[in-house]
């Protein structure tokens, strides 16, 4: 999750906004947002609509999108002096502000109102700061406090980051893509071999999601290293025939084999979609509005906020666990929509934004000292 920007002549090829980012690509942040927080508040929750249970989705379209900005931003970057220093204090400066926020209002809550009922007993402060959460999920056999648990798919990423660089750095420009490839491969194999074990562990441990972030990095190497506009066609029919793929799988009613092979086929949808937005693709003015580019501004904020601002509400007012099963909690939900949105974007404007722009400051200090 970091602001969509691109090199200039990727840039042209769709529309741009200032700094290098794409319109079409910030608004299918924005759209993976608005999937998750409908998915929590009307599907997921007690009384959903089952037909709102997309939430998943946006998490995918997360990570390949993350894949593709920050795999992007190493494979420019990376034979830079000082590059990890630099890239670790940007990606602190971007991920720390909003997820302490989202911990003390959590933590702040559950201890304010410990005494009642409608609390979501937290894990242990300790693994939220170590982002070992989505190792704790399969460890202890249980998905854990609502409030927090979008935040295991941080974890994911945090761990992902810590590795990539590094992977990046190491490898020859030809072994790159491979190697990218194999352990692409070895996601599916790998949520196939502990599924039937610790179902737990085939969703939440980075080795069963990189695939979906190594979708994003392998689309930007192709990005930058092939004529993509030779491929359009194929980079639009790509996402058809992975919705085609994922509808196949649901209809075999099978949960295991929807677990195994959802991301895969989600990584190479998403990952083709992605390529195909920036060459330009008529889709594009779908995701390039105002309103899903906003959402798009504002999504990180938003993904990490919503579960624990809609959980003290519904407590607060309805004395109750989140739920849409009566006409007064599904106001509550969507009163909790509209206090999500103005607490994010209050967030970026005030504490996010800031932060990340002293944390750039110092990373070009940094360099130019050297």
């Amino acid at each position: 999750m970091t602001e969509i920007a691109l090199s200039a002549p990727a840039a042209t090829r769709a529309t741009a906004l200032p700094g290098g980012r794409i319109a079409s690509l910030d608004g299918l942040r924005g759209a993976a947002a608005l999937m998750v927080v409908i998915a929590h508040y009307f599907g997921e929750a007690p009384g959903g609509i089952a037909g709102f249970t997309w939430g998943w989705v946006g998490v995918g379209l997360f990570f390949v999108l993350s894949g593709f900005l920050i795999g992007g931003i190493i494979l420019d970057q990376k034979e830079e002096r000082s590059f990890l220093r630099n890239f670790y204090l940007k990606r602190a400066g971007r991920i720390l502000p909003a997820y302490l926020i989202a911990l003390t209002l959590a933590f702040g809550g559950a201890w304010l109102f410990r005494a009642e009922p409608w609390v979501d007993p937290l894990r242990s402060p300790l693994i939220y700061l170590t982002f070992t959460q989505n190792i704790a999920i399969p460890l202890s056999g249980e998905a854990g406090s609502a409030w927090l648990l979008p935040t295991w798919t941080l974890a994911v990423e945090e761990q992902f980051y810590l590795l990539l660089p590094l992977l990046l750095m190491a490898l020859s420009r030809r072994a790159l893509a491979p190697i990218l490839v194999i352990l692409w491969a070895a996601a599916t194999a790998f949520r196939f071999a502990v599924h039937d074990a610790n179902h737990f562990a085939s969703l939440t441990l980075l080795p069963s999601r990189m695939d979906l972030l190594l979708a994003g990095v392998l689309a930007a190497l192709a990005l930058r290293g092939l004529d993509l506009s030779r491929w359009r066609l194929a980079l639009r029919l790509t996402p058809l025939a992975a919705v085609i793929g994922l509808l196949a799988v649901a209809l075999t009613r099978d949960p295991a084999l929807f677990a195994i092979l959802s991301p895969t086929l989600l990584s190479l949808g998403a990952g083709a979609f992605i390529l195909a937005l920036v060459q330009g693709a008529p889709e594009g003015k779908r995701f390039s509005g105002p309103v899903l580019g906003f959402f798009g501004l504002i999504s990180y904020g938003l993904y990490l906020l919503h579960q624990p601002i809609s959980g003290l509400l519904h407590g607060l007012l309805l004395d109750d666990r989140p739920n849409v099963a009566s006409p007064e909690a599904i106001a509550v939900s969507v009163l909790a929509v509209a206090v999500s949105v103005g607490a994010a974007y209050a967030s970026f404007r005030l504490v996010e934004a800031p932060v990340l722009a002293v944390a750039r400051r110092a990373a070009s200090r940094k360099m130019a000292l050297h």
